[in-house]
């Protein structure tokens, strides 16, 4: 005879399915423990956003040296 299979249910709150905000805010509501994959991809997250702010604040605008008086122009 077969045994009748049972069902697993999956978790309603799969921490990888779930949004990065809200992966954060449940792991410090202690609503989900957090596994090793689920904070690797918390801190990829926080040091692309770093990199990215870094990449943008040192690509700024060139400013023009200030003219010398009395200097000559080019020809």
């Amino acid at each position: 005879m077969a045994l009748p299979v049972k069902a697993v249910a999956a978790p309603a709150n799969d921490p990888g399915e779930l949004s990065l905000a809200d992966l954060a805010r449940k792991i410090l509501a202690r609503e989900i423990r957090p596994r090793v994959a689920d904070i690797r991809r918390l801190a990829e997250a926080v040091l692309a956003a770093e990199e990215k702010r870094a990449r943008k604040k040192a690509g700024g605008k060139k400013h023009k040296l200030a003219k010398i008086p009395g200097q000559k122009g080019k020809k």
